[in-house]
């Protein structure tokens, strides 16, 4: 197998210099495997080192990779993009069997990676197969925001919330993915959507080896906007019946306090007044829920960003960092 491993990288350039090093030792005992490791730099303040990772690695040198190179952007796009951007230059420069997408920061532990690829290789290297979180080492800030988004993703879209980006994908697929604008937007969301044929493993998450998570609240909720807006057609289906329903419960609701006018029953005002304000409120709800759902239907005649097209545009340079004497 020839594997490229793909993470992307804001600034940690230590940690990702340990999970190198990690990752050459996993590959150590893996015969068969030839991998290389491409960071993409997205937009770093800090500029890479390449004495910091001769230094990391294990004897000052490559045991098992066969090379670590840097694709460097022209400026910060944020993790998912990075992961498109890196995703578009392997298939037009590397030939692979699979490419290993993974977090740069030691979340993703590396010596979970020979497990994802035992169940890849079992798969006949032909579906993807991502990393299904077990345990998250996390704040209970955190855990409980990310339990309100997989409340409203399922709520929205109708799915879980059961996978991150920590997975293993052959040509055909990203093939498949790089002609997809939402790839721009969510890289697993994009594969699930995509309805790729896929299989997962439990894992727990690793501790982050060094620096700070920048994952704050407003990061949080905008990367559960995006991963909902994959699944833009889904929501707007679901968001419509939802209205439908609204209103036909307020319907039957008016409709039985008319039958009771009728009868002569003496209704009190405010019971009018809320009617009234349930009734505006209705209004509201299906207006949203049309103006939702014909933009939705708009969207599908346009071609936002397409990732194989416009990726390119956002490469600085290629280089290598470091490769096995």
């Amino acid at each position: 197998m020839t594997l490229t491993v793909l993470m992307p990288v804001y600034d940690d350039w230590r940690a990702a210099a340990v999970v190198c090093a990690a990752l050459d030792q996993a590959f150590a005992a893996r015969t068969g495997t030839k991998a290389r490791v491409l960071l993409v730099d997205d937009g770093s303040t800090m500029a890479p080192d390449p004495e910091a990772f001769l230094t990391a690695l294990p004897s000052g040198a490559l045991t098992s990779l066969q090379s670590v190179e840097l694709l460097r952007l022209r400026r910060n796009l944020g993790h998912q993009r990075a992961i498109a951007v890196g995703l578009v230059y392997i298939h037009q420069h590397h030939p692979i069997d699979a490419v290993l997408v993974m977090d740069s920061d030691g979340e993703d532990r590396p010596e979970d990676v020979p497990r994802l690829l035992d169940e890849f290789e079992r798969g006949e290297q032909r579906h993807p197969v991502f990393a299904e979180r077990r345990r998250r080492v996390t704040g209970l800030t955190f855990k409980g925001g990310y339990l309100l988004y997989r409340m409203v993703h399922r709520v929205l879209t109708g799915r879980g919330v059961r996978i991150g980006n920590f997975s293993v994908i052959p040509p055909s697929s990203i093939a498949n993915l790089v002609v997809q604008s939402s790839l721009w937007s969510h890289y697993a969301a994009t594969v699930i959507n995509a309805r790729l044929p896929m299989s997962t493993i439990r894992v727990d998450r690793g501790y982050r080896l060094s620096g700070t998570s920048r994952m704050n609240l407003v990061a949080l909720v905008a990367h559960g906007l995006s991963a909902v807006s994959v699944f833009r057609e889904t929501v707007s289906t679901r968001v419509l019946l939802g209205a439908s329903a609204i209103v036909t419960v307020g319907w039957l609701l008016l409709l039985a306090l008319l039958t009771e006018v009728m009868r002569g029953a003496a209704l009190p005002s405010w019971i009018w007044m809320t009617v009234g304000l349930v009734g505006l409120g209705v209004l509201q709800i299906i207006i949203v829920a049309l103006a939702f759902t014909l933009a939705t239907l708009a969207s599908r005649e346009h071609f936002n960003v397409l990732p194989v097209r416009d990726c390119g545009l956002f490469v600085l340079d290629h280089r290598v960092m470091l490769t096995r004497p």
